[in-house]
This record gives structure tokens, sequence and C-alpha cells, in this order.
């Protein structure tokens, strides 16, 4: 398809980011601020590099790419050499030996000198003569600094010592004599700068296994070696004795797992996705000297890094547009640096999603730079909780440290604006020259609007909405909870989703529903009602449990036979709605979610949505980045989810609509055996039985895809109001199911603690 199926992945990534828990500790403050690293960007040429095994040596960064060669037809390998003093590239071919013929490239490392040590396979072209061996065979080669082959050494019989098996080496490094060191998850084969085998060293502890190896500024080679434990394990380091094969212990408690590099005034730099540090392993101690984003570079991004010589660190990266860039970072007096107004970016978590933007932002604005403040990590399992996190960023609001911009994945939008923690954005529009209030879809600028307020107008948004069959719903989206359980009463053999259990249709009748029950501004509800009564006995006629049938039939299946009645449908592109509706066939129609009095319910999940506060010292600098993110986005390409302006997501569907044709070499559509053009990107995905073939997006799709905004709705954050009621009604609810408290008991608890969580938070 035009739009990568992949795209499933990153919307269960924003979702995550609704339900996501834990926390991080920010790291400390750099050593010092009498001095900063200042950043300058190189980008790099080629196309296809290879970033695994890039090395500084002396002023040159070198590193292997793809190139197509014109004489050989196909492409090959290039040693690569960037001056970073002349700021100058170099390009030589990798010469291989000519036999073994079909070597493969696993792995390799540069010298000091840039010269080239490799490992390779070469796989049999042939039948295996009788009685020897058909597996592959394992070569160590030794490359000069121009390209050519220097020697080839046939490693099998050293590697697999009496082993039927060859073993997979995940590591190989050099030290500053040129001597080499491979590494399987239990060995680690030694070779002088020849390529002669010198010995093995190995790991025989029970559940012990060899987790990399390190160069130390001192010119040590270090072996980590990691031992499994309940709590994910211990690191040991181990120094490399090369001539008396042996290991001599450095330190335990090391943090493995981490990428290193020697360092020039320390052993180790190391680095995470925040920032270098030095880590001395005597003193078992690591300290921040850097911050990516306060040199504007996105940690997730680097893929190398190295001190140099002349006290700055060069790092290299490949962004979001797969180009690999080079940072020089040059250790600056501070009040020599570049000043500019800094502002706070407030996010509750996975302050990654958003870096690539704010490094953008900051490099293009010569005045405003802007610093991210994350307020809980899900990756990393702490002491603190969601609430916690909460408790904090409310806090933060409350006080002088307040942030100046928020993004709201995960907030209770509509409790923070009654708050009036919001600037409205209104104004700002009005004076914008690049905006206007009319370039974005009204309905997501509505949602986004408390008593006049605009909060926040997000980049991106994602539909969620109920599938079924016209014929048993209606024509036209809507339907009640009395509706809906007239459905299931008048369907007995079926059930109302695939596998759907108890707490799945409280949830489902119960998420845009509440306000049948709850009266905020009067601080008064009705959980105890019959109304409400007969929606936990409805809840509670499906299963607790199921036990997998893995001869049951899939969802499409199911649906098409009569077994299944409706589907959750999730939207993010205009190819997103195609499959569901062949599975509902002509009359299906998106019915949506109940509600009290039948009006159509859809649910509205943004992106990048960013907020002003109302404290900001700074909200002209805030602004600016807004207005950047909102055009800047723009010539985004493969960006999952609609876009919210008008423009952009005009030129999307447009996009999505148009059908494309694989062409012969004179620029004609092939035809298929009926005589048809062939269209490119279709795709079938098949299951269960049952399969379908993607097509180019109808007039018709798109339209029914963006009609859903007209009913769409906010969906609740996980630690808003209408989410705690919904936690106190399962936990009550659970009881009920479990045949431990009768109904009317169960209700009139729910009653009891949901009319003191409103009266408390109203």
């Amino acid at each position: 398809m035009k739009k990568k199926r992949t795209c499933l992945l990153m919307l269960a990534a924003i979702w995550l980011l609704l339900t996501a828990c834990g926390s991080r500790e920010e790291p400390l403050a750099p050593e010092t601020e009498d001095w900063v690293y200042v950043p300058e960007f190189i980008l790099l040429e080629d196309d296809y590099i290879d970033y695994d095994g890039m090395a500084l040596t002396g002023d040159n960064l070198c590193y292997l790419s793809m190139k197509y060669s014109e004489s050989l037809g196909r492409y090959t390998q290039y040693l690569e050499n960037y001056s970073l003093s002349r700021r100058t590239a170099s390009s030589r071919p990798l010469v291989w030996p000519e036999e073994p013929a079909g070597l493969s490239l696993n792995e390799y490392v540069f010298a000091e000198d840039g010269s080239l040590y490799a490992i390779a396979r070469a796989y049999p072209t042939e039948p295996p003569a009788p009685g020897s061996s058909s597996g592959p065979r394992t070569f160590l080669c030794g490359f000069g600094p121009e390209g050519d082959c220097l020697w080839s050494m046939d490693i099998t019989e050293d590697l697999q010592d009496g082993s039927p098996q060859q073993p997979y080496i995940s590591q190989i490094r050099v030290d500053q004599h040129k001597r080499l060191y491979l590494m399987d998850n239990s060995h680690v084969w030694l070779y002088d700068q020849n390529g002669t085998f010198c010995g093995r060293l190995s790991s025989d502890a029970p559940g012990s296994r060899m987790n990399g190896l390190y160069l130390s500024g001192d010119g040590r080679m270090c072996l980590c070696i990691q031992t499994q434990g309940m709590d994910g394990g211990s690191h040991t380091l181990y120094e490399i004795d090369f001539a008396g094969k042996g290991l001599t212990q450095l330190c335990t408690d090391f943090p493995g797992g981490n990428a290193f590099a020697p360092g020039i005034r320390s052993a180790f730099l190391m680095q995470d996705r925040n920032g270098i540090y030095t880590y001395d392993y005597a003193e078992k101690k690591a300290d921040l000297i850097l911050r990516w984003m306060d040199c504007d570079i996105s940690g997730n991004d680097v893929l190398y890094f190295r001190e140099s010589d002349d006290d700055s660190i060069v790092a290299v990266m490949q962004n979001q547009e797969r180009k690999g860039e080079i940072a020089l970072l040059t250790r600056t007096d501070a009040d020599k640096a570049a000043q500019k107004e800094n502002l706070t970016l407030a996010v509750l978590s996975d302050a990654y999603i958003y870096e690539p933007e704010v490094v953008k932002f900051n490099r293009s604005s010569d005045q405003y730079h802007i610093t991210i403040r994350e307020y809980m990590d899900y990756q990393q399992v702490g002491s603190n909780s969601r609430a916690d996190a909460l408790a904090r960023l409310y806090a933060d609001l409350a006080s002088d440290n307040c942030p100046d911009l928020m993004e709201l994945t995960g907030l209770d939008v509509a409790q923070l604006a009654g708050k009036n923690v919001f600037q409205d954005l209104h104004p700002f529009l009005e004076k914008s020259a690049l905006l206007d209030q009319t370039d974005f879809m009204e309905e997501i600028l509505d949602a986004y609007t408390f008593d006049g307020v605009l909060t926040s107008i997000p980049s991106l948004f994602f539909l969620e909405t109920v599938m079924g069959h016209s014929g048993q719903l209606g024509a036209e989206p809507g339907w009640t909870l009395d509706e809906l359980m007239t459905l299931a009463e008048t369907n007995p053999e079926a059930e109302l989703f695939d596998g759907a259990l108890k707490n799945d249709i409280l949830n489902y009748i119960l998420l845009y529903s509440q306000d049948a029950f709850i009266d905020w501004s009067a601080g008064s509800c009705s959980f105890d009602s019959p109304e409400f009564q007969s929606l936990l006995e409805f809840a509670d006629s499906f299963p607790g449990e199921t036990a997998p049938d893995p001869d049951r039939p899939g969802t499409p299946a199911l649906i098409q036979s009569g077994q299944v009645l409706l589907k959750n449908t999730y939207l993010y592109d205009f190819d997103s709605i195609q499959m569901d509706m062949a599975m509902f066939g002509d009359d299906a129609v998106c019915i949506g979610f109940p509600t009290p009095d039948g009006s159509p319910r859809h649910g509205l999940t943004t992106a990048y949505a960013y907020a002003i506060t109302s404290k900001s010292h700074g909200q002209e600098g805030a602004w600016a980045f807004l207005e950047y993110v909102l055009t800047e986005k723009e010539n985004s390409k493969n960006q999952m989810g609609f876009p919210t302006l008008k423009r952009r997501l005009e030129a999307m569907m447009a996009e999505a609509l148009q059908e494309e044709y694989i062409l012969d070499e004179n620029g004609d559509p092939y035809l298929d055996e009926n005589g048809n053009p062939i269209i490119t990107g279709t795709q079938t995905t098949s299951g269960n039985g049952w399969s379908y073939t993607y097509h180019t997006a109808t007039k018709q799709e798109a339209d029914m895809i963006l009609s859903l905004l007209a009913g769409a709705s906010l969906t609740p954050p996980p630690g808003s109001d209408s989410q705690e009621i919904m936690s106190i009604v399962r936990e009550e609810a659970n009881a009920f199911f479990a045949g431990q408290k009768s109904l009317s008991e169960t209700a009139a608890v729910i009653q009891s603690r949901a009319a003191l969580y409103i009266s408390v938070n109203r």
C-alpha cells in the first residue's frame, strides 16, 4: 500500500501514552555550568550508510556504505573517510579477496590508523564433496586504510573447537596494538594483527553470558559478563590479559547495556538517551557532562559518539528522514555561547516522541530554546506512580516553576481548563501571518474549546468507532443503551463483540454514557437507579472468562456468518476503514458508542496537542513553537494520523484516492489477465480462512471517515474524572460478577463511592 501498514504500531504507541506507568528520575545537571557544548551539524551525503561499525580515527570518521557499481551491475561496499578538519569526504571500494567466492560481511571494526578488520562468511555455491563439511566457512580479513585486502584467514576450526555448530560472533574489537578480540555469548577468541590465532577465553559460570567488549581510555580491553538473576541480573567488568589468556576483575555492578566509548579524562564515556557521562569503574561513578537536548540532538537518534583529542565530542545521528548527520560538539565558555530565551515544555511521558520536533524548532530559532520536562517514564519502573507524576505536574502548574508549554496527551484537559491553566489561543491565531482559525478542522478546535477558551490545536487526530450491520442497527450512526440491549436480546445465539467479557461490555456501554447517571453541576449521581442496575445485569450476562480455542474462526469469518454482531474500528488513514467495511458488506454502518439520547458518538484521540500555560512569561516564544510545529508538519511524509490542518488533510485524501499503476520501460501500465492496469501497492491479508485484498481508497470511504468527526468526543484519558468513576464501577462490579454481593448491594456501594468522589472533585 502507499502507506505502510506498520503505522498500526505507531498508533499503538500513541494509545500507550494514555496507559503508561512507571517513573524515572531526571539526570543530574552537568558537573559544571561554566562551559557548554556548542553543536555544529554536517549532513552525510551517502544514502546507504552502515552506522554499526563507525569509528573516529584521528581526524577521520570512518564507515562503510553501499553504492551501485556500474561495472559489476550491483551494489557493493565502499570504505568512506570524512575529514572533520577539512570537511571533505573520500570513498574507496572495499576489495575483497578473490577466494573464496561469495563472502558475506558479518562484523567489523576500524583500527586507529583506519585499517579494517572484518568477520565474513563464505556460503557453499556447489554441493559438498563426500565427507566434507556442508556448512559455511568463517573468515577473518584484514584491510588497509585504502580498502585493499591485506590478508584473509579461515578461522572456522578455531571457532568450532570440536563443537558441531559454528558460534555467532556478535562483536569484534581491536586494541592499540591491533590485537583482535572476537566475542560470542560465552567465548572470546584472541588474534594478532596478522590474523594468527592466539587463544580463547571462556565464561563457564552457570547462568552467565558475555555482554560486551569495551576499549577503555587507558588502553585496557575490557569484557562485561552478565549473571542472570530475578532482577535482570548483574554485570561485572574484567580486563582481558591478552598474553596470559586470563581475566582480571575490575568492578562489579557495572552498568552494562549502555553505550560506551574510550574516555580521555576518564576510563569511559557512557551514553544513554538523555546524555553523555564520564564513567570511572574504580569509583563506580557516572557524571553527566552534557544533555543531548541541550545540544539540539534527540538522544534516540544517536548511533555513535566519541571524544576527540581537542576536547570536543563527535556524535553521529540518523534523523526521522533517515538522513545521516555528524554533530561536532565543541566545549565553549558559557558566556561566549549564543544566548536564547529558554522555555519549558511539560510532557507527562514518552519525551522521546516530542524531541525530534523540539530539536528542529531549536535549530531553526535564533531567539528561543525549548527544554522538555518529563514527569514519568514508563520504561523505568520506579517507586513513583502515574498519580505521583500528575501530582508533581499539578504542583508545578500552581508554582513559580510552571512550564511555558504542555503536551496534553494523557491529561484531563477539561479539568485543567476549568482551573484556568491554559492561555486562549484565539488571539494568537488572529495575529498570526501563517495560520488562521479557518485553516483547521472545526470539529477538532471545538473539542479543545472550553468556555470559549481554545486550549490547543493538535497536529493529528485518530478516530475510533463501532461498526455493525445497518439492517440490524439502522442506516444512521447513533444509538441508545436500550437499543444495544435489545440487539443482544434479539440475537441470543450471537456475540456482541468477538470474545467480549463482562468488563469489556461494561466499559463499552459506560464510556460515553456516564452523563446519564452523573450531574456534575448539581454534584449528584444515580448509580443506585433501576436503569443502572439493569446495565449491571446486562454486563453480567456475558462470560467472565473464555478458554483459548485454536479451532475458533477469525473475527471476519464470525462476523460474516452472523456469530459476531459488532467490531471496534480504529481509523488512522484513508485506507484503514476498508477491511472492516468488507467484513460487514454493503450494509456496513459506523454506529458508534451508545449514548443516553442516542446521538452519534465516536472516539477522538489526538497527537502533538500543545498548549500554552496562562502563567508563562514567554508566551510569544511558546506560540512561535506551536506555529512552527503546525506548519512544519505540513511537509511531513508518511505521518500516521489525520492532519488537523485542512489543506494537508485534503492533500492526504487526494493522494490516497489517486490510483497508481505498475509501469513498463515505456511508461505504460502493465495489464493483468483481464486486460486491466495493475495497481501498485495492493496487499492481501489473510488468516483463519478469510482473506482481503486492499484497494485504492474511494471517495465514499474517505467521506464516511470524515463524517464521524461530527459526533466525535475526546476519549477520556487515565486519571480523568470519567475514568476514575469507571474505576469505581469496575472494582465494585467485579464483586457482583463474582457472586460476592447482590445487585442492590453493589449499586449502593458504587453510588456511595461515586457520590463522595463527585462532591470532592466537582
